[in-house]
Order: structure tokens, then sequence, then C-alpha cells
């Protein structure tokens, strides 16, 4: 069986799905989590940029606080105003911007320990 890897291609956009309230969290944003010295979403920005150049990462609560700790990154930055309607809301939202792309990988933010070998 032949290995199949994707390597930054232009043919693959990456949405990363980071607009959740956290609920479960009480007053704590989990995009911000800090672990390793970097947030999540940087940790997932990180991944999905060895993966594609072409990132889109949706926001929504905390967006203004999560858009800062992405200032260095060249990515996509979306804004979903009904994240509180749920995921779906966040993911359909994403995926319309990657229309235009063969191919789309969705990434959840909340996910640090998956490698970037798994991904490719």
């Amino acid at each position: 069986m032949e290995k199949f890897k994707m390597q930054n291609s232009k043919d693959l956009a990456v949405v990363i799905l980071a607009a959740g309230i956290s609920s479960r969290l009480g007053n704590l944003t989990k995009q911000l989590l800090v672990y390793k010295n970097e947030t999540l979403l940087k940790i997932a920005v990180k991944k999905a940029l060895e993966i594609s150049k072409d990132v889109f990462v949706v926001l929504g609560h905390e967006k203004n606080s999560c858009q800062k700790e992405l200032e260095s990154f060249n990515v996509n930055i979306i804004y979903n105003p009904n994240y509180k309607q749920g995921m779906g809301t966040t993911l359909s939202l994403g995926i319309s911007y990657t229309k235009e792309f063969t191919h789309t990988m969705v990434m959840l933010c909340d996910q640090p320990f998956i490698p970037v070998s798994h991904y490719q």
C-alpha cells in the first residue's frame, strides 16, 4: 500500500475551528490556554502552516484577543457572528471560504497532542 503524504499543497486549504465559548472551562477561553509556553491557538496555526500556506482560522468568542494572538502569522481570519449557535455554524462558514481548493482539511484548535505527521 502506497503511503499518501500531502506537503504544503496548493490544492489544500486548512480550516481551524476556534470560535467556541468553551463553557465547560468557566471563565477561561480554551483557544488562549497555554501549553508549553504557547496558546492552543498558536500551536494549531503553526501545525496548519506546515501543511498548507492557505490557512483559514474561524474565530468567534474572544475574537479580539484571539486575533491579537495571530498577528504574526500569515493566515486568513474569519469571524463567525453566530458562534453561539454551535460548531456547525463555524464549520460551514469556514468551508464556504475554501470552495476554490481541491481539498479542505478541518482542524480543531484544542488538540495540541496530534502531531503534524498525522495531519499529513
